[in-house]
């Protein structure tokens, strides 16, 4: 337990042979400390004055103890924005840009997800259909609107095209188990101005 009596976990991901740390401020956060080896075995985790979470551990296919200090605890990513402050707490973004879509939606960019269509925390398959459903709308053929609004225009310019490809494959593949997509934020994507599609 910390200072603030929240509560910080040790512990072995035997899915992927992995030592993992996990601690709770009002939400669980959740990050891999080593994953080099067979790791994680024979725990010990201790707190210093500062909150700062010290773990020894066993490495079982070199035969090492090994020790990790966490300078950053409530600071996932070290960018220096605290977790509770931050729109994108596992992967370091101190500018905390959030420039998709093109009005924010207060997840960051390093995090966003913004081909996770269905809200299931993945970029998958369905995701794909979702996007080639509405791939080709343009200015002359069905263009994105408030009322009608596209899956996959990521940038709000009123088109699924080639652009939007490429922004599409940066997310495919993630999945609760690589770099999982953030939950989702209830609403239309874009917000389209009138005269923006003339």
């Amino acid at each position: 337990m910390d200072s603030s009596d929240n509560p910080h976990i040790s512990y072995y991901d035997v899915t992927n042979g992995a030592l993992k740390y996990a601690w709770y401020d009002g939400t669980w956060h959740t990050e891999t400390v080593d994953s080099m080896g067979d790791v994680g075995y024979s725990i010990s985790l201790a707190l210093d004055s500062s909150d700062h979470p010290h773990i020894s551990y066993s490495d079982h296919n070199n035969d090492d103890l090994k020790y990790a200090f966490l300078p950053c605890t409530n600071d996932f990513d070290c960018d220096g924005i605290l977790d509770n402050d931050d729109n994108c707490f596992t992967i370091s973004n101190p500018t905390q840009a959030d420039t998709f879509p093109p009005q924010g939606n207060g997840i960051g960019d390093a995090c966003d997800c913004e081909a996770n269509f269905d809200c299931d925390q993945d970029v998958d398959a369905n995701d794909v259909t979702a996007f080639l459903t509405d791939f080709g709308r343009s200015i002359y053929n069905r263009p994105c609107t408030n009322e009608d609004q596209c899956k996959g225009d990521f940038s709000c310019d009123g088109d699924v095209d080639a652009q939007d490809v490429t922004k599409f494959l940066e997310d495919f593949g993630r999945s609760q188990y690589n770099n999982p997509c953030p939950v989702c934020q209830v609403g239309e994507w874009c917000v389209y101005q009138v005269n923006s599609l003339k």
